[in-house]
């Protein structure tokens, strides 16, 4: 096949090219849980330390192989707290009490005044980990602020609370 140069009017997409080389890196959907939950009402975090989040669904999944990963995602449309610093959610998994923390959990931090703060619009905490089992795996969500009462859906408007798990196998 002859080689085309491409002018920047666009591509040809009724051309076809043959393909010799190989992918890399490239994932495979396994498998896929998701869970939606309509919340109506504030759910309140006043504990200093992690503790489970009342009200809000845990998710169960049984993955099929430890040599695969998982993309674990949670989000939920508003967050906020009144006369406290931060408001810190974490995912953790139920069955060996491992918590996903730091770039996998949320720190919501308040403005220097002390002013009450909210966050209206998706907020979501997400892990990539390995497979830790194939039995199954129940995970949830465990919450804490500094001082003060934290909010998942304040205001009690009617908004959702999603899980979403992917395994993908990597190799």
């Amino acid at each position: 096949m002859a080689f085309t140069l491409l002018k920047p009017t666009g591509i040809d997409l009724s051309q076809t090219f043959a393909f010799t080389g190989t992918v890399t890196g490239a994932g495979k959907l396994v498998n896929h849980w998701y869970n939606v939950q309509d919340l109506t009402a504030d759910i309140s975090i006043t504990n200093t330390s992690f503790a489970d989040v009342a009200g809000v669904n845990q998710i169960t999944i049984t993955p099929t192989s430890t040599s695969n990963k998982l993309f674990i995602r949670w989000w939920a449309s508003s967050f906020g707290f009144v006369a406290g610093e931060a408001l810190e959610i974490n995912i953790v998994d139920t069955v060996s009490g491992s918590v996903h923390t730091g770039a996998f959990g949320m720190r919501l931090h308040n403005r220097q005044d002390g002013a009450n703060e909210q966050w209206d619009g998706q907020q979501e905490c997400k892990a990539v980990i390995a497979v830790p089992r194939t039995s199954s795996t129940t995970y949830k969500i465990q919450a804490k602020v500094n001082t003060g009462t934290g909010y998942v859906n304040w205001g009690g408007s009617a908004s959702e609370f999603i899980w979403d798990i992917m395994e993908v196998k990597t190799s």
